[in-house]
């Protein structure tokens, strides 16, 4: 696990050394909704699954997961405050 801690920001990544299969893939929308209370977008394109969620205060956080043949990539990033590149 490589954790990075910039102000405003955490992010994590994992390599888990085993391919994650599609149902397992499908499973993480109610593990991460439930782990962080946040409602959010999900999408599973190919073998990649993804999360995002914005909440009124700013807080951003993103999911990533990749299973390729083989491992299985994990990158959560979170940004708190209020995003000032965007209007």
């Amino acid at each position: 696990m490589r954790p990075v801690s910039r102000v405003g920001q955490i992010q994590v990544e994992h390599t888990l050394p085993f391919e994650l299969s599609a149902d397992e893939l499908g499973t993480l929308v109610d593990v991460i909704g439930t782990a962080t209370d946040e409602t959010g977008t999900s999408s599973l394109v190919g073998r990649t699954f993804s999360f995002s969620s914005k909440n009124y205060s700013g807080r951003r956080m993103e999911v990533r997961v990749t299973a390729a043949r083989g491992p299985t990539h994990i990158l959560i990033q979170e940004r708190f405050g209020r995003d000032t590149t965007q209007s």
